[in-house]
């Protein structure tokens, strides 16, 4: 069974699973596939809060100089594909703050298309690692931990101006959400690592339902040319429970 999914920027999908999966049980391999991948133990057995493992060795993939000059596009530079270091995050959620960090390689470069693995550790570990593909129109998802994914909607186009806006779609088990994303512009943005006076602001909005139970989810995200996302906060709005997620980088 194949996922239909855009994760838009990865984080939207790990708050999906973790605000509506609590409430409602996986009920096919489409979610069995998407429960976290693993969890860091000390030598008493005891969870580590999933504190991803920053002392490993990294497998930078391929030489970015393969990707051809006509894929590195605004959508290619905002996505942060071409950072070669992984970036650290801290996950907050229902007043408890963990640590998390996204690595960005490049695997294969063939008929016009890149394609590149992102692995997810710590708090947004339920991911595991998530392909993604680039080509001139922008980039989309090839599958997420393992699983294929339907990927007929862009997680980033290219020409992003302001009022840019394309659609949202996620399908995984019971829970599907169409929306939409829109280019806001540039703005201010401050984390922990520092001040960007010109992050992009994407502000995402959808609805839906779950197990009976509408849903709802709004999202700013801060895209910062060279980085990624450095900053996001999402609202997830399942019957009558809201839950708040922010994601920001960290040192």
């Amino acid at each position: 069974m194949k996922i239909k999914v855009s994760i838009w920027l990865i984080s939207l999908l790990t708050v999906c699973l973790v605000g509506c999966e609590s409430k409602t049980p996986a009920s096919d391999n489409a979610n069995n596939s998407l429960k976290p991948v693993s969890t860091n133990t000390d030598a008493n057995n005891n969870p580590e809060a999933n504190t991803p493992d920053t002392n490993k060795p990294q497998d930078s993939g391929l030489d970015l100089s393969k990707i051809p000059t006509e894929l590195k596009s605004d959508a290619y530079e905002y996505y942060g594909l071409g950072r070669t270091e992984p970036i650290k995050m801290t996950v907050t959620q229902d007043g408890s703050a963990k640590p998390a960090s996204q690595t960005v390689k490049l695997t294969k470069v063939e008929n016009g298309k890149a394609e590149f693995s992102i692995t997810n550790e710590g708090g947004l570990d339920r991911l595991g690692e998530v392909l993604v593909s680039l080509d001139k129109d922008g980039i989309k998802v090839v599958s997420v931990n393992g699983q294929k994914a339907d990927a007929d909607t862009f997680e980033l186009p290219t020409g992003l101006k302001t009022g840019k806006s394309w659609p949202f779609k996620l399908q995984s088990g019971d829970l599907k959400l169409t929306g939409s994303n829109v280019v806001k512009g540039t703005e201010t943005v401050t984390t922990a690592v520092g001040t960007y006076k010109d992050a992009l602001l994407v502000v995402s909005t959808a609805t839906g339902n779950q197990g009976g139970q509408k849903v709802q989810l709004k999202s700013k995200q801060w895209l910062v040319k060279g980085r990624g996302q450095v900053k996001a906060e999402i609202t997830n709005v399942s019957g009558k429970i809201t839950q708040s997620v922010t994601m920001s980088e960290s040192k």
